[in-house]
């Protein structure tokens, strides 16, 4: 799948599972179910069974466009709870990683909204599941952007100032976040020799007519993930340690 471009939410409506057994079986079965999810919660647990960059076999034809996170049941209020606050976190911290940000319909969906609006599927979770244990949609929504939200501030407080070269001359400041490198798309993007286009609208930057997914925005500038925008522009990505500094 590769570039993903937001999370699906399900639940296992399977009681008594785990996160584990859930694994263990779909790891036995996912041949004969045709099925299979990126990873699955519970209240004390959660485990990845997939790569994120696996298209999975989870949500009809949102899978080469969602990673797919399962819920599994709750044996409890209390269970419930700590499985909930474990998955809006996973959830918030994929999204975070792309910095795709919680928009919901867009980048965070039910599997119902897949069912909905893209079809391939006709299930309904995990509404039902979430107003049993008195959580609605919107409130994952809500939360799901407070965890990105502590994420980004997070991250914030440890960001570094790092150089950008082009050619081997430094031409422009970076950031450095969770130890990714983030360059000036524009700066980077124009001396290169790339069309840069910034949509007002939709608050988003393209590079070449290819809108770059992983970006931050600081002081008024909008800065792309270095990997991406190496990728973009076909051009050799090297890191310098010593210096600080991220070579295009």
């Amino acid at each position: 799948m590769g570039a993903w471009e937001g999370v699906c939410i399900h639940d296992t409506q399977c009681p008594g599972d785990s996160d584990e057994s859930e694994v263990k079986y779909f790891k036995r079965e996912w041949r004969n179910r045709r099925a299979f999810v990126h990873a699955f919660v519970d209240g004390d647990s959660m485990t990845q069974c997939a790569k994120w960059e696996y298209k999975s076999w989870g949500c009809g034809n949102g899978n080469s466009r969602f990673i797919n996170i399962e819920m599994c049941s709750a044996h409890s209020q209390a269970d419930f709870n700590e499985l909930y606050k474990r998955t809006c976190w996973l959830a918030a911290k994929k999204l975070y990683e792309r910095k795709l940000g919680v928009i919901d319909g867009v980048t965070l969906v039910s599997h119902a909204w897949v069912s909905k609006n893209l079809g391939g599927t006709n299930h309904s979770d995990p509404i039902s599941y979430l107003k049993q244990w008195g959580k609605s949609w919107a409130d994952m929504v809500k939360d799901v952007e407070t965890a990105y939200e502590a994420l980004s501030n997070e991250a914030k407080q440890q960001e570094t100032v790092i150089n950008v070269a082009v050619d081997d001359k430094v031409i422009c400041k970076g950031i450095l976040i969770d130890r990714r490198s983030y360059a000036p798309i524009r700066a980077i993007g124009e001396a290169l020799g790339k069309v840069v286009v910034w949509d007002d609208k939709q608050a988003k930057t393209s590079v070449n007519g290819t809108v770059i997914k992983s970006t931050v925005n600081r002081d008024g500038i909008t800065y792309g993930w270095s990997g991406e925008l190496a990728q973009v522009t076909n051009t050799k990505l090297e890191w310098n340690g010593k210096t600080k500094t991220v070579h295009y």
